[in-house]
């Protein structure tokens, strides 16, 4: 890591730490920068295994070459004696944070063109993370942030998989169960299109509050999913035609006839424009 470490003590240049939650990889706070009074998000990520360090350069790397405006910025990296310190710029709340705040039942949860703007920001996101040859494998409420100026933004690369010409695909278990594209629950070859179903997931969440078979247990869910995609809204008559086209197109369970993120970006523009 020492090519990606600032060599400067972190505890000199940010204080005021508050937790703000407690990831799989280590707890993230905000924190203020002494010299400039300015809002920053830390990940604290525990130093336990070689193999950890190796996961940490994978994101970090991902994290520094995947600048976009719909992609939480990537500031610094400290070391500490025991912990890696990844600062980032700070977000005001998750999109999972929006919608567990709203009452869903029997109408949408967010409206129709409020969910058409958030899907063409991850769009947006999507394409720059595919154009780089990434495929991001954990798209989900969680890791969508926004913030008071209106932005939205991918966060967490923790999964995030490069490929290459000569591995064009990658075939491990790797997301968060009721967001995962069947071809990933059966270890099938798998590239960026894993990410369009995630995303069509996260677009029926904003529509009704949770993703499909939520109340089932995370192993039945990845069984539903496997064998039977992912169901209908609930409630079909209150959606547009567009827009449960749209979802269909990003939940088709053969990857090959789902489109990709430029394709659908498209589509999202023209009916913008409509």
């Amino acid at each position: 890591l020492d090519d990606l470490v600032d060599p400067t003590d972190p505890t000199r240049i940010y204080n005021e730490f508050n937790l703000i939650a407690q990831g799989e990889s280590g707890q993230l706070y905000s924190a203020k920068c002494i010299h400039t009074n300015q809002t920053v998000a830390v990940k604290k990520i525990p130093i336990t295994s070689i193999e950890k360090l190796s996961k940490i350069r994978n994101e970090l790397v991902t994290m520094k070459s995947s600048r976009h405006p719909n992609v939480v910025e990537y500031i610094a990296t400290y070391r500490t004696q025991n912990e890696v310190w990844v600062v980032m710029e700070c977000m005001d709340i998750a999109l999972s944070d929006i919608l567990s705040t709203k009452s869903c039942e029997g109408k949408p949860c967010l409206r129709e063109d409020q969910i058409g703007r958030v899907a063409r920001e991850l769009l947006r996101a999507l394409c720059r993370i595919h154009r780089l040859g990434r495929v991001h494998r954990d798209i989900r409420s969680d890791n969508v942030l926004l913030n008071m100026r209106g932005e939205v933004k991918i966060a967490d690369f923790g999964h995030c998989a490069q490929l290459t010409q000569n591995s064009p695909h990658r075939n491990s278990v790797v997301g968060t169960p009721y967001w995962m594209a069947p071809e990933v629950i059966k270890g099938q070859n798998y590239a960026y299109k894993a990410d369009i179903w995630s995303l069509g997931i996260v677009l029926m969440e904003m529509a009704q509050g949770n993703p499909p078979y939520v109340d089932s247990p995370p192993l039945r869910a990845l069984c539903l999913i496997a064998s039977h995609g992912s169901p209908d809204l609930d409630d079909p008559k209150i959606w547009s035609g567009h827009f449960k086209h749209f979802l269909a197109e990003c939940t088709t369970i053969d990857p090959t006839k789902r489109p990709d993120a430029a394709t659908l970006l498209k589509v999202s523009k023209r009916k913008k424009g409509n």
